[in-house]
């Protein structure tokens, strides 16, 4: 995609946003607009054992605290679990923070599953305190337990590729 195509998608966003007449964009302008994310966050890194690896940014494609408390409905009460949906080039990121189990909101646990071709691998999950690693299992499922308050970011070192997913706050 060209710069002018890009300045006209940012421009009809303005205005559309402006205008109150926005709330999801066409598919055609969100393709267009991840297609040229995706074309941008690609980088080559080399490990450490020569192989080339590919770093992918992941795209925040659904977030369960966005959602109104009308849209949960009326008797949805206090949402403790917060549900997260990435994607990054053929996979999708699935990640559910809810509080540990007996530690009354001190610690959480995040956990999740990767859902695509590339579900054999290793995730991290590094804060300013601590770093942590799981192994994803056969059915691409991995987890996190108590983990303490913090901005936390997570990388999934997946076959061939690393997937960073952006910045989250526990709690959520």
């Amino acid at each position: 995609m060209n710069d002018q195509k890009l300045t006209e998608i940012e421009r009809i966003l303005t205005l559309a946003r402006g205008a109150g007449q926005l709330e999801t964009p066409p598919e055609w302008l969100e393709k267009s607009v991840v297609d040229s994310w995706a074309f941008r966050t690609r980088v080559k890194v080399v490990k450490a054992g020569g192989g080339a690896l590919e770093r992918l940014l992941a795209v925040l494609r659904f977030d369960s605290y966005a959602l109104s408390p009308m849209a949960q409905g009326v008797r949805s009460g206090h949402r403790s679990v917060r549900q997260l949906l990435f994607s990054a080039r053929d996979c999708d990121i699935d990640i559910r923070i809810a509080p540990s189990r007996g530690n009354l909101g001190r610690t959480w646990q995040v956990s999740g599953q990767v859902l695509g071709p590339q579900s054999k691998g290793a995730v991290f999950l590094e804060g300013m305190q601590a770093k942590q690693e799981v192994a994803v299992d056969d059915l691409g499922e991995f987890q996190f337990e108590a983990v303490n308050e913090g901005d936390y970011t997570m990388t999934l070192d997946l076959a061939g590729a690393a997937i960073v997913l952006p910045l989250f706050r526990l709690p959520p």
